[in-house]
């Protein structure tokens, strides 16, 4: 949060601008097409969109334009340039520690601010957001979050292993959905068993003991190696019969 140091002749400066046309916080004078926004709230502190969402909502003044030097003279605020290219973090992601990334495409502005569309580099998809909730991931960004990030995922992996008790070895490499089997043996939880069996496809389970730990080393867990090329030769004969007569 930071005290906005408004000039003495603010209330001047407003009391000139003609229409809707608002004035700069800091100086009072009219800013046509704003560009720099600050959040303000309680009628005289800038804050950023963390500290708003922790603040009484009652007292959140919104978005209002400031001029470009004051932030860098007055307010000495750090300046950060989304431009096209550069490579972005949410901020909530980062505190959340997911490795979510995306290339910024394109830079506009809308009625809070600047904003900007970004291309996620996990599904391609785009969307556009604030600038202001964006971080560049740079190195010194991306490395200690990854760390976060793997440790979470290991966490999770050990927490699922712990509750898939019941094992499925119903194999079928051709299956295409597992109501037909599974490519190789299925661990299953508690609520995928339904009468002792498979809930997908109907196959009797096993069970692990308290002390047994599965790997996917395990030779339950490896798919039987099948010959292609007999198996492409059945499918053949079913369809067209033999192949002297094809």
């Amino acid at each position: 949060m930071i005290a906005i140091p408004m000039h003495a002749d603010f209330s001047e400066n407003r009391e000139r601008i003609k229409g809707d046309t608002l004035p700069c916080v800091v100086c009072g004078r009219a800013c046509k097409n704003p560009v720099w926004m600050l959040h303000l709230w309680g009628g005289n502190d800038a804050v950023t969109e963390d500290e708003a969402s922790t603040l009484n909502p009652n007292a959140d003044m919104g978005m209002y334009p400031v001029v470009l030097s004051h932030i860098e003279d007055e307010l000495r605020m750090e300046i950060i340039v989304m431009q096209v290219g550069t490579l972005v973090i949410r901020k909530v992601d980062m505190r959340n520690a997911v490795d979510c990334v995306g290339t910024i495409v394109e830079v506009g502005q809308w009625s809070k601010g600047e904003r900007a569309r970004v291309k996620w580099l996990d599904l391609g998809h785009r969307t556009w957001i604030a600038t202001s909730a964006l971080v560049e991931a740079t190195d010194e960004v991306m490395q200690p979050l990854r760390e976060k990030a793997k440790a979470r995922r290991e966490q999770h992996a050990r927490e699922l292993d712990t509750r898939r008790i019941y094992l499925c070895t119903n194999v079928n490499p051709l299956a295409r959905i597992s109501n037909d089997g599974h490519r190789k043996p299925m661990p299953l939880e508690p609520g995928q068993v339904v009468d002792g069996k498979c809930w997908y496809c109907g196959h009797p389970v096993m069970k692990r003991h308290e002390d047994e730990e599965w790997s996917d080393q395990d030779s339950r867990f490896i798919t039987p190696a099948i010959d292609l090329d007999a198996h492409t030769e059945q499918v053949l004969d079913t369809a067209y019969g033999p192949k002297e007569t094809r």
